[in-house]
């Protein structure tokens, strides 16, 4: 019975099937550059506070869900990804000296993550659209 749930669940949120759920892996990815373009330029160490790192602990969790529903291989891609990218966030706020002296590294290694991620969702809308179109006769 949990696989068919399984099944249904992967067929509606199947980012290569349903543009919206690719949108919005293509939106998430895209903050995710955005943000870390940002704070690649800013000089100021970064202050983590409690919930702060709780959020980060939260959409792990979230991420790792929906990595064992999703099947598809570009899905999963982006999802570690984005999971890799939080454990980051999230071991640097937890042990900020062991992170402080190769920041500017971080900050890059994260910027990279981040555009990895959405160059797969992108093509992730991309073939959700033309499954999409309709045959050419």
């Amino acid at each position: 019975m949990s696989h068919n749930h399984s099944g249904n669940a992967h067929a509606t949120l199947c980012a290569n099937r349903n543009s919206r759920i690719a949108l919005i892996f293509v939106a998430l990815s895209g903050m995710g550059v955005a943000l870390s373009w940002r704070s690649l330029h800013n000089q100021d160490p970064v202050k983590i506070d409690m919930v702060f790192l709780l959020g980060h602990l939260i959409a792990i969790a979230v991420l790792i869900q929906l990595f064992v529903t999703l099947k598809c291989i570009r899905e999963r891609l982006a999802l570690g990804l984005a999971t890799a990218k939080l454990s980051l966030g999230l071991f640097s706020g937890l042990v900020p000296s062991v992170v402080s002296p190769t920041s500017r590294l971080v900050k890059v290694g994260s910027l990279l993550l981040w555009v990895l991620a959405a160059i797969l969702s992108i093509s992730m809308l991309a073939s959700s659209l033309q499954r999409q179109k309709p045959p050419v006769s």
